[in-house]
């Protein structure tokens, strides 16, 4: 067979079954679709020539295997599965076309021989790929005596020698262990092998991997120039510009333009913005879609990711937009195509966990800027991750922005130390005039001490009160009191309410929040309300959790610096209650270091003087000695040794909730479910109707701690709500209404003795 022949036989042979068009996709048609990716890549200037010549290389051969009996037999009848003793993975075959002869180094070529062998997942049992063709078998053997008129005419033993020990490393728990002289190799070998899923995964779906970053600087230009002709950046904006090209770790206060001076830093590059909370991401989203966007191209230029990013893009979308445009949207934020993301961390740093394909995430960061925000706010396993996450970005050609109002000094130790040489640091603490007016009370937050300081207040022009709460448990019976107290305009807010009530919830408080707004409210909540929400109070009540949290929840009164600190607008309860020292969220040492430092504090506190607090009651030697230093490194150095595709060990996450459907939720808005069950069940409507009947029941969901539904409470289930063929959710029998969001998990025979429930 000669080349030509074989040209004949790409032209024609399957690469995709039909789709649902009935079009089926030959070798040739979807190889033009990756090298057009590739292609992509190259002109948004994203990879070197270097690297785009391998990776043009990978996309060409890469499905050459397809062209064997066997797989064009599965391709055709999708009755046939794959069956390892008569037929060879295709990436196997694909890679005897691999000739080291084609490269100017043994490094390029093994690169693109790993990336090629080991883009599809292992369907065998024991054995890798790299052992397999070591060893060959009749069936490689009968392939290449068809094809060697056009394959090379030996396999290179030692390349997959060096491949099948870069798995065993790997597979064996010694990657601490590679090679110093390995290094090098082994990185290309992973970002040769991510990039091509990225340009392969992108055709299949016939959608962009990339899109074009050309409007960001000049979006923010505008924004510039919008607050007036005299308007110009601050020092904490023109500094990340001036670093644009560094890693930078900066603290700058509440309220000192963070936001746009991450954006400056990103500039007109691919961005990834990634936040703790999804409220917190839901509002940024929002934020820089409208100010900044202006609304304009959104599904082409911002993307929303966290795990309910389907539900929100379908909840908000516009009367006329098409349901293929939106699912088109999802795809393309899943798969991180967008110019900006904005994201949480499980969803950007769970590369880590060395899942299969996690090369494709790592890739897209090599040429990606990563900004950080709200870090205070991660668990040391939280942070542990984020931190090995940080190291091999920048290992891998990325840039890092860790911009926070509170930086802990050991988070900022261990970020240094990964960070390496190339980092700036900085702080603009002292940018913003003082903002609060601290009170110290050694004594727990009660609903006494608020009743009063209302009715003294309550008459002023305007008296928003912020109360928050270390435990939903707390903040649920403050509201309690304080509404039997008489007070009408009182809100309640934490995670524990279902979707439709929580977002009704957060655009109240947003609205409440702004600093034009006068009002006389009193919103209680926890510590949802912290991270990178743009609401500013009049006055807080806050139990004590760490100096970190305590200096985030002052961040939400007198934001802007705009309302006079005469007299105290900051009250902190230092005595805990609610057995709240018992919650694996709160950190005994650094709850006490921190209540001896803000036992030292009363009156005006500026920003240096917080920050000094920090550096001298929650110093790194301190924290070093703790039991959060000893969370830190188990779980680092249990990340580190992580085995390949082990994802399913180690959740990435540290809280264990499930999402249930409260059972009076359910009796009334029985016709609601009703008519989604049908539509979802049945095969008549289209796939809007059915996602929207999707979006509809997850209004009535709430996420609450999995230890709530134990064995014991298995009669409280009334029965399962099926969402899909993966997902089926508990309807339980529960307190709960629309005032106090959930509250306990009842047994059915209790419900009648317990307080009333009502939607």
């Amino acid at each position: 067979m000669d080349n030509h022949d074989f040209e004949n036989l790409l032209d024609n042979y399957w690469a995709k079954s039909p789709d649902t068009n009935g079009v089926a996709e030959t070798i040739s048609e979807h190889t033009a679709c990756v090298l057009k990716e590739a292609d992509l890549l190259v002109q948004l200037g994203y990879i070197s020539d270097d690297l785009s010549n391998l990776l043009h290389y990978a996309c060409e051969k890469h499905d050459y295997g397809k062209v064997n009996d066997h797989m064009q037999d599965r391709l055709h009848n999708k009755s046939i599965h794959f069956d390892p003793d008569s037929e060879v993975q295709h990436n196997l075959l694909s890679a005897l076309f691999i000739d080291e002869h084609d490269f100017g180094n043994s490094e390029d070529f093994i690169s693109v021989l790993y990336a090629v062998l080991y883009h599809h997942d292992n369907h065998y049992n024991n054995s890798s790929f790299a052992y397999i063709l070591s060893h060959s078998n009749q069936l490689i053997d009968a392939f290449h005596e068809k094809y060697k008129d056009i394959l090379p005419d030996s396999i290179n033993r030692k390349a997959l020698t060096i491949i099948n020990k870069f798995i065993q490393l790997q597979e064996d728990n010694t990657t601490q262990s590679i090679p110093i002289n390995k290094v090098n190799l082994y990185n290309k070998m992973t970002l040769m092998k991510g990039l091509l899923h990225k340009c392969d995964y992108s055709a299949s779906a016939h959608l962009a991997c990339e899109y074009k970053n050309d409007f960001l600087t000049g979006s923010l230009n505008n924004l510039l120039h919008t607050w007036g002709q005299s308007a110009s950046w601050n020092e904490l904006q023109i500094f990340m510009q001036e670093n644009s090209d560094r890693n930078v770790i900066v603290t700058a206060p509440t309220g000192s333009g963070k936001t746009e001076a991450g954006l400056l830093w990103a500039g007109n590059n691919k961005c990834i913005f990634v936040l703790p909370l999804k409220t917190a991401i839901n509002a940024m989203y929002e934020r820089i879609g409208k100010t900044i966007l202006h609304n304009d191209n959104l599904n082409f230029r911002l993307a929303l990711l966290h795990s309910d990013t389907q539900t929100y893009y379908l909840t908000n979308k516009n009367d006329n937009t098409d349901i293929d445009n939106v699912l088109t949207y999802v795809t393309a934020s899943k798969q991180l195509s967008l110019p900006i993301t904005i994201s949480t961390l499980d969803q950007i740093f769970d590369f880590v966990l060395k899942y299969y394909g996690y090369e494709l995430k790592l890739s897209t960061y090599s040429y990606s800027k990563i900004i950080i925000d709200e870090i205070q706010m991660y668990s040391p396993d939280l942070l542990a991750y984020l931190v090995l996450g940080v190291k091999k970005i920048i290992e891998f050609g990325g840039k890092v922005a860790v911009l926070t109002a509170t930086l802990p000094p050991y988070a900022r130790k261990k970020l240094e130390e990964v960070m390496g040489k190339d980092v700036v640091c900085n702080s603009f603490i002292n940018t913003v005039k003082p903002r609060h007016n601290v009170k110290v009370i050694d004594s727990t937050l009660n609903a006494d001490d608020v009743l009063r300081f209302w009715d003294e207040k309550r008459t002023e022009g305007s008296c928003k009160i912020l109360v928050i709460c270390n435990c939903i448990k707390t903040a649920q019976r403050l509201y309690s009191e304080l509404s039997s107290a008489g007070i009408d305009n009182i809100h309640l807010l934490h995670s524990r309410f279902i979707n439709q009530d929580r977002a009704k919830k957060e655009a109240e408080i947003l609205q409440t929040g702004q600093t034009a707004t006068n009002a006389h409210e009193i919103w209680i909540a926890t510590s949802v309300v912290e991270a990178s929400l743009d609401i500013d109070f009049d006055y807080l009540f806050t139990e004590l959790l760490d100096l970190f949290s305590l200096f985030q929840r002052f961040g939400r009164v007198n934001r802007k610096a705009l309302k006079s600190i005469e007299h105290v607008n900051c009250f902190v309860y230092t005595q805990l209650q609610d057995s709240a020292l018992d919650h694996d969220f709160i950190d005994k040492d650094i709850y006490q270091y921190s209540k001896e430092a803000i036992d030292t504090v009363s009156g005006v506190l500026n920003e240096s003087e917080k920050q000094n607090l920090i550096n001298k009651y929650l110093s790194y030697e301190r924290l070093n000695q703790s039991g959060y230093a000893r969370n830190y490194e188990n779980m680092y150095n249990e990340l580190s040794k992580l085995y390949l595709n082990e994802k399913n060990q180690i959740p990435i996450r540290d809280i264990n909730n499930i999402d249930i459907i409260p059972y009076n939720v359910y009796k009334s808005n029985t016709h609601v479910f009703e008519q989604a069950n049908h539509i979802i069940q049945s095969g008549k409507y289209t796939l809007e109707e059915r996602l929207n009947a999707m979006a509809d029941i997850r209004n009535y969901i709430v996420s609450i701690p999995s230890y709530f539904l134990n064995k014991k409470n298995n009669d409280c289930i009334h029965k399962y709500f099926k969402i899909n063929r993966y997902t089926s959710i508990p309807i339980v029998h529960c307190d709960y209404d629309h005032l106090m969001g959930f509250i306990n998990i009842r047994h059915p025979e209790q419900i009648q003795n317990s307080r009333s429930n009502f939607i």
